[in-house]
């Protein structure tokens, strides 16, 4: 399980996460983590938090967001909340490095599977934001957070995740972070 004080960060992007509160910290209600995007970098592709909300605040640069059919920006100073069971989406697409804090609440597994994909985006893995199928299929398995593509439907993505997870476990994918 990844601690308070974690950090990874991408070497040619800049881009990082960084673990300020656990779940430890905060008796399993939230995790806060401080994350650096940059336009060229990590774009989370539209999903769906089935089991958390995600509350950002701004702390440099600016937010690019779609929540539903919605488009919209946050700047510095400003927050929203992306609850859960919502179609979303969040990124950067502005020249300068946006900075945020991101709270999870409940914590669950988030911080290792936010790890998992900046690791898998350091590696080249990701590709326009997507992690590799088998990856994703494998975080719905056995992840606590159900996060699910909104491109698919969720039932499709239940049946792949418990036939092809496994087989992703086999091929080196997990929830849990490892270096």
């Amino acid at each position: 399980m990844i601690q308070k004080g974690f950090k990874l960060v991408h070497p040619t992007l800049g881009e990082y996460m960084e673990v300020l509160q656990t779940a430890d910290d905060l008796n399993g209600k939230s995790l806060v983590m401080e994350i650096g995007l940059s336009k060229d970098g990590v774009n989370p592709v539209e999903h769906i938090h089935e089991t958390v909300d995600e509350h950002f605040e701004i702390l440099s640069g600016k937010m690019s967001y779609t929540l539903e059919d919605q488009k919209g920006y946050l700047e510095k100073g400003q927050t929203l909340t992306l609850p859960r069971n919502v179609r979303h989406r969040h990124w950067n697409e502005q020249p300068e490095m946006l900075i945020l804090r991101q709270t999870i609440s409940p914590a669950s597994d988030f911080a290792d599977i936010v790890a998992n994909l900046f690791k898998m985006n350091v590696d080249g893995k990701m590709k326009n934001g997507d992690p590799p199928l088998l990856a994703a299929l494998t975080l719905i398995r056995y992840g606590k957070d159900k996060t699910y593509l909104a491109t698919l439907p969720r039932g499709l993505q239940k049946g792949l995740a418990n036939i092809l997870g496994p087989v992703g476990r086999m091929m080196g994918y997990s929830v849990e972070y490892v270096s």
